[in-house]
């Protein structure tokens, strides 16, 4: 039980920022997003759960996902919206809400709409669970 609870801030955070091995393709996307999706992703991939509440960098990675947020083609503006709001959540230390499972879900399905946008739009190689 404590290795799941454990799991999932480290799930929302993974989500979140995309913090595991990124990449993306050398023909990538002309896109201003794109563009500024890769430099987030490249800027941010070496944060740990642990930064959450007491870190500048991760501060400032939440500022950048808010900005990608604000930046967003509607196809995922809502998904990163809510990849920005379990940030704030983890970060403000609200351990309950981020050890529910539904809150897990949620992160995960926006996640997954935000790496098929990333693959299909901006030819870029979001993590998949596992990885």
């Amino acid at each position: 039980m404590i290795r799941k609870f454990a799991l999932i801030p480290a799930v929302v955070l993974v989500a979140t920022l995309g913090l595991a091995a990124c990449g993306s393709s050398s023909s990538g996307s002309s896109s201003k997003f794109c563009k500024d999706l890769t430099a987030f992703l490249d800027k941010y991939k070496t944060l740990v759960p642990t930064d959450a509440t007491d870190s500048p960098k991760f501060a400032e990675g939440l500022a950048g996902l808010k900005k990608l947020q604000n930046e967003a083609p509607k196809a995922i503006k809502k998904d990163i919206g809510t990849l920005t709001d379990a940030a704030e959540t983890l970060r403000s230390g609200n351990l309950q809400a981020v050890t529910d499972p539904g809150f897990a879900k949620k992160v995960e399905r926006a996640f997954t709409s935000i790496r098929s946008y990333a693959s299909g739009t901006c030819k870029i190689t979001l993590p998949t669970e596992g990885q």
